[in-house]
């Protein structure tokens, strides 16, 4: 059931979410498949769909328990002989003629290279043109409670990204055997405010962000930075080792913005 991202682009409609996906899905090695209406239906009822809609199916996409990649990425490194130094807040990370300088407090060190994966706080961290074309966002995230978790289990229902007119829900299956992730995606996520300061940002959901994520999940279903983190992590360590160099990744290079 391949089929190209001009079947794609007519069968879904298309519009960018779909041409996008399927675009991505079509390039070399990408296997792939356009599942009409009636297919989506009868392979993944847990969805509530609408008469117009279709999908682009990757059968190699999966599902990553944020806690246990990060722990088994830290137990990785150590046993490489890596030396993880934890509770150790980076200040400052500075280029010099003798290699990069990485400041704790009254602590320094100096690498030939360093990969900076900070997360929210990136921002202190980075240079002048980078600062100045970005900004820290708050998140939403949600999980909801399957009321029969069998049929939301990785082996039946597979991670989703679903777009209809300026709507969007990302999430995965109930790896835990209980809940669902559904997260709302775009300016309803809280992207479209901006929190300067990351160690004030607000850990709990406000009554009108459980409503509006409620009210997006029930159109989408009967009753989507972490999941990319493993292809990103490949390809900074084998670029910094000069093991390997990717193609194709100039729209998400920082020195993109060194131009502007």
């Amino acid at each position: 059931m391949h089929r190209t991202v001009e079947q794609a682009q007519q069968r879904c409609g298309g519009g960018p979410a779909s041409t996008g996906a399927a675009r991505g899905s079509n390039r070399p090695g990408a296997e792939h498949s356009v599942l009409s209406r009636e297919e989506m239906a009868d392979r993944y009822p847990q969805h509530n769909l609408r008469p117009d809609d279709c999908a682009v199916h990757d059968p190699r996409a999966g599902v990553l328990r944020t806690d246990r990649a990060v722990s088994a990425a830290v137990a990785a490194a150590r046993a490489n002989g890596a030396t993880v130094l934890e509770n150790t807040p980076v200040d400052s990370i500075t280029e010099t003629d003798h290699g990069v300088v990485v400041t704790s407090g009254d602590r320094t060190w100096t690498f030939d290279k360093v990969i900076v994966a900070s997360g929210g706080w990136s921002r202190r961290l980075m240079p002048d043109h980078l600062k100045a074309v970005t900004e820290t966002h708050r998140i939403v995230l949600t999980w909801f409670i399957a009321q029969d978790s069998t049929q939301f289990a990785p082996e039946n229902f597979p991670i989703f990204s679903r777009w209809y007119e300026d709507r969007s829900l990302y999430g995965a299956p109930a790896v835990d055997g209980v809940t669902v992730k559904a997260s709302v995606d775009g300016p309803l996520a809280g992207r479209a405010r901006a929190t300067p300061d990351p160690d004030s940002v607000p850990r709990e959901l406000t009554r009108e962000e459980i409503a509006k994520v409620t009210e997006i999940g029930t159109g989408f279903f009967l009753g989507k930075g972490f999941e990319m983190a493993t292809g990103y992590g490949h390809i900074a360590a084998h670029e910094a080792l000069g093991k390997q160099t990717v193609d194709g990744l100039d729209f998400v290079h920082p020195d993109r913005f060194k131009t502007r």
